[in-house]
């Protein structure tokens, strides 16, 4: 393996050591820190300061940065495979957890079903308040003239089915969230 040119080692981790007079090895220890490890290496002089040390500062910032977070995604990776591995582990649910996870499940299905009963009482609220409207509104227009009734009876017609979608829209998104949350709850429990 032969290690990286200027311009490939500066795209990539590198380290640096300032105010250096003579020599000095090419090593690790030298420098504090291995910033490629696993791969070929070899040092270079800047003696005629090509870049300036902002410059190599903010790009070994970048670069330790990248470490953190390769660091961090390890340990991530490494905390999901120990979870991952402790609840294989555990094939067997004792009988006070089974029933505390239908215990659990009982009264989940039973507060949805409460939820649900509610939003059909108030489904059925808005349908009879929307009809007591529209048996107002209707009373009121007897005494308007036969064309203009026909036409103020057609757009409540379009009103009332565009509330009515609305409404049973409105539902559906209901009824699929507390399908969805049912759903996940159970997951949770069974996990």
């Amino acid at each position: 393996m032969s290690p990286a040119g200027f311009d490939e080692m500066y795209g990539d981790s590198f380290a640096v050591k300032y105010n250096v007079s003579g020599t000095i090895d090419c090593t690790e220890k030298a420098f504090g820190v291995d910033p490629q490890p696993g791969k070929a290496k070899q040092c270079f002089c800047d003696d005629i300061q090509q870049e300036d040390e902002e410059s190599i500062e903010a790009e070994l910032a970048y670069w330790r940065e990248q470490r953190e977070i390769t660091t961090m995604q390890t340990r991530s990776e490494e905390s999901y495979t120990t979870y991952r591995t402790t609840t294989t582990t555990a094939t067997t649910i004792s009988e006070e957890t089974q029933k505390r996870i239908a215990e659990e499940e009982e009264r989940f299905t039973a507060e949805t079903e409460k939820r649900l009963k509610e939003e059909e009482d108030e489904r059925q609220r808005l349908k009879e308040a929307a009809d007591q409207k529209d048996k107002v509104e209707h009373e009121s227009e007897l005494a308007l003239d036969a064309d203009a009734h026909k036409e103020e009876m057609d757009a409540q017609a379009a009103a009332q089915a565009a509330h009515e979608a609305e409404v049973e829209a409105e539902n559906a998104r209901k009824d699929a969230e507390n399908a969805d949350e049912l759903a996940k709850h159970k997951a949770q429990l069974a996990a």
